[in-house]
């Protein structure tokens, strides 16, 4: 009996052992994998920023940083049994954002940028009103942005220009988001083919333009007045559809609704719905114009067309104008599309031999054999 006793103890030990053992090394693997899962996340993103680490901060820099695309873990790739919530995702590319563009934020350290991203996946984050500076517009050329990154409003003055900043801490998140929300619209191919804004770099657009031959008339439109027009709520309410994460929305509510004051704290009102801060204002109007893409279209399929964030390139060939398809009647038809979709735009027609016209990136013309010719700015 003492024998039997023995062995039945004996083997309850053994079992009670090889079941901690079990759980402890379930436990010791799901840590493993989790951490395996961060750094391969985090070496994936890093090597995405490897080609920014030589460049100067510029124009080209930031073109490079929002377009890269993460690819994100799902049931067709590895599968891991721990997933980011998408406020630690935004955290991630906070932190990889400040270690690749640090001159940017000389007034952040990384125990700041630690107290951001804890605020961040803590859900209390809340941004500071956008700051107004005005200068004088001799000295725009001083301020490597692009054009439409300047505030619009009916009462500016000619002679000086209205510029819309954040905080360090606010510009340092809304980059984040920025490319957040861009990799997850390029990911989900929400932008049509000939919507190039993001998914390939400003050179290589320009680039596609020029391939065009036989241009009789090419179109120019300019679709940056649509930053007044466009429905915020509306924007969110898109938006939903794909982000899916409240807090998330709730960080880009704050960018779209957050007030505009000057140096001495007064409220400056603008009438623009999408405010100008760089990346984020970009993301936000590709997305916003994906309809304009699909109605336009839809209602001119024989033209070429080709956007990039605000900027719009339709070429007449000569066979089409032959046709009778004649510009008049274009341009009605296109101001008609921006009312029903409640956006705003100047149309500007480029015949062969006429004057260099603005467009991203460099001037652009036709030549007398019908060819189109961008003269690139240099960055």
């Amino acid at each position: 009996m003492r024998r039997d006793m023995r062995r039945d103890i004996r083997r309850d030990m053994r079992s009670d052992m090889r079941r901690y053992m079990r759980s402890d090394m379930r436990s010791d693997m799901r840590r493993d994998m989790r951490r395996d899962m961060r750094n391969q996340l985090y070496s994936q993103l890093k090597h995405q920023f490897l080609s920014l680490s030589r460049e100067p901060i510029g124009t080209r820099k930031m073109q490079v940083l929002s377009y890269i695309t993460i690819r994100r873990y799902s049931s067709g790739d590895e599968v891991h049994p721990f997933t980011f919530s998408a406020l630690h995702r935004l955290a991630c590319y906070i932190d990889l954002v400040y270690n690749n563009l640090s001159g940017l934020f000389p007034e952040l350290t990384a125990n700041k940028v630690m107290s951001i991203k804890k605020s961040i996946t803590d859900g209390t984050y809340t941004m500071w009103p956008l700051r107004l500076s005005v200068f004088p517009k001799s000295k725009i050329g001083e301020l490597k942005r692009p054009k439409y990154n300047y505030i619009m409003h009916a009462n500016a003055q000619p002679n000086l220009c209205y510029c819309v900043n954040p905080t360090q801490e606010d510009n340092l998140v809304l980059m984040g988001l920025g490319i957040m929300l861009n990799n997850k619209i390029v990911k989900d191919n929400l932008l049509m083919d000939n919507s190039l804004g993001f998914k390939t770099l400003l050179q290589d657009y320009l680039d596609i333009v020029c391939l065009r031959v036989n241009v009789s008339i090419l179109p120019k439109l300019d679709l940056t007045n649509s930053m007044k027009t466009i429905n915020r709520d509306t924007l969110l309410y898109k938006l939903s559809h794909i982000v899916m994460d409240e807090e998330i929305l709730s960080l880009v509510s704050q960018f779209l609704y957050s007030p505009i004051k000057d140096e001495s704290g007064i409220e400056y009102k603008t009438g623009v719905n999408i405010p100008s801060s760089a990346l984020i204002t970009d993301v936000l109007l590709n997305f916003a114009l994906i309809e304009f893409d699909k109605e336009f279209q839809r209602l001119f399929p024989q033209f070429d067309y080709t956007r990039y964030i605000n900027e719009v390139f339709v070429s007449f060939s000569t066979t089409e104008s032959k046709q009778g398809k004649t510009l008049e009647i274009f341009e009605q038809k296109v101001v008609s599309l921006f009312d029903q979709l409640n956006l705003s735009g100047k149309i500007i027609s480029i015949g062969p031999g006429d004057a260099l016209v603005p467009c991203l990136g460099g001037l652009v013309s036709v030549s007398q054999d019908s060819l189109i010719q961008v003269q690139v700015k240099e960055q």
